[in-house]
């Protein structure tokens, strides 16, 4: 029951633009992420578990855009790197999850409500030691897999060398669309 609700008609129109309109690779895109869902999102979070994460405010919602869209802000010199990938990798999924959430009541019957969000990614004073690259290049393909057509924009805040270098590297993963989608300011 749960993909049927998953796969409705807005998921299906992403899954399309995702993928240039073309019917196969959409399928094959959406088929792959029940198939994720169905291993790494739970049916319900436990917050608790997610408690040291939580705590850091690395990353979190906050409020709407104007035209409706939830924000997600991230700050890297708040990283807690002393905290498992793994579970650093769950609490992104549960965010992220929250983020679909917090989108639905946007929806108006057969009318396309809000499906995207903002990221906003604060890289004011990042060091070498909020750095985690093996992290970001297992999650950014990710999140940008299973969450297709969700972003609308992403500014990055004060980019140094660092977070210059991870930005080439995200770029590799997606495409052109996806791509211009990323601005440094």
């Amino acid at each position: 029951k749960w993909a049927r609700d998953f796969a409705d008609l807005p998921c299906l129109r992403r899954y399309l633009v995702g993928n240039a309109w073309k019917l196969g690779n959409a399928y094959d895109a959406l088929l792959k992420t029940i198939s994720w869902r169905s291993h790494n999102v739970p049916l319900e979070f436990t917050p608790l578990a997610h408690d040291p994460c939580f705590q850091t405010r690395f990353i979190e919602w906050h409020g709407h855009d104007k035209a409706g869209r939830p924000v997600l802000f991230l700050t890297s010199r708040w990283a807690n790197m002393d905290i498992p990938r793994a579970d650093r990798a769950k609490f992104l999924i549960m965010t992220m999850e929250h983020g679909v959430e917090l989108m639905k009541p946007k929806y108006n019957g057969n009318v396309p409500g809000i499906e995207q969000w903002i990221l906003v990614v604060d890289e004011t004073n990042k060091e070498w030691k909020h750095m985690d690259n093996k992290f970001t290049t297992s999650v950014t393909p990710t999140v940008f897999s299973n969450y297709v057509e969700h972003l609308n924009r992403c500014y990055v805040l004060n980019p140094g060398v660092l977070t210059k270098m991870v930005l080439g590297a995200i770029k590799m993963f997606v495409d052109a669309r996806t791509s211009g989608k990323i601005v440094s300011i």
